[in-house]
Formats: structure tokens, C-alpha cells, sequence
């Protein structure tokens, strides 16, 4: 694994997770994020976006980073589905911070499998 234009470009989308959180923690009259489930939409769609640029590097290994990954983007998943039902500024928040997390840990193995 190594860091590059993929974690430059899930470092980014990520940014777009925070950017979004905050504009509608703080009520930003931004026309898609009318709701927590409209934003919860974007914010999930911006992860995968994250996610699938962090990985793009073939088959995956199944290591303890990995499973951890795994069972934070299983949640993160979770958490959006959940929160289109339920339209909850908790949920949301959980979400997001579940997405920026997954960046980070993914961030750090790419960083420490470079250096080994």
C-alpha cells in the first residue's frame, strides 16, 4: 500500500463530508440540505465516493485494518439507512463522524504499510 493521488482524492471527498456536516449543524440555506436525510444522502454518497477512490488498488488484504474498515463502512451504511427513516441530526452526526473515521484509519495503514 502507499499514499497517493487515491488517499489525495478520498482526503478530499472527506473534506466534502465535513463541509456538509457543518453547513447543516450550523442551518446553511444550502438547497440539498433541506433535511438530515437529504444530507445524510450526500454525506453517504461522498464516503463511498472516499472509499472507493482509498481502495482502488486490486484485491483488498485481510488483515485487521481491513476487517475494522469493513465493519465501519458496514455502519456507516447502516447509520444512512437509518437515518432516512428516522430524519435524525444524532444519526447524522454518528455518520459522519463514522465516514471521517473510516478515512483516517485507512489513511494511517496506507501510511504505515508505506513505510514498512
Amino acid at each position: 500500500m502507499s499514499t497517493g493521488w487515491k488517499d489525495a482524492v478520498a482526503t478530499v471527498l472527506t473534506a466534502g463530508v465535513a463541509i456538509v456536516t457543518y453547513a447543516k449543524l450550523k442551518g446553511f440555506d444550502w438547497p440539498l440540505l433541506s433535511s438530515y436525510r437529504t444530507a445524510s444522502v450526500i454525506v453517504l454518497a461522498l464516503g463511498l465516493g472516499a472509499c472507493i477512490a482509498a481502495s482502488w488498488n486490486g484485491t483488498p488484504l485481510k488483515d485487521n485494518w481491513t476487517v475494522l474498515a469493513s465493519i465501519l463502512g458496514v455502519l456507516a451504511f447502516g447509520l444512512g439507512m437509518i437515518n432516512l427513516i428516522t430524519n435524525n441530526q444524532i444519526i447524522f452526526v454518528a455518520l459522519a463522524v463514522d465516514i471521517v473515521a473510516l478515512w483516517a484509519i485507512t489513511t494511517l495503514h496506507h501510511l504505515i504499510a508505506k513505510g514498512a
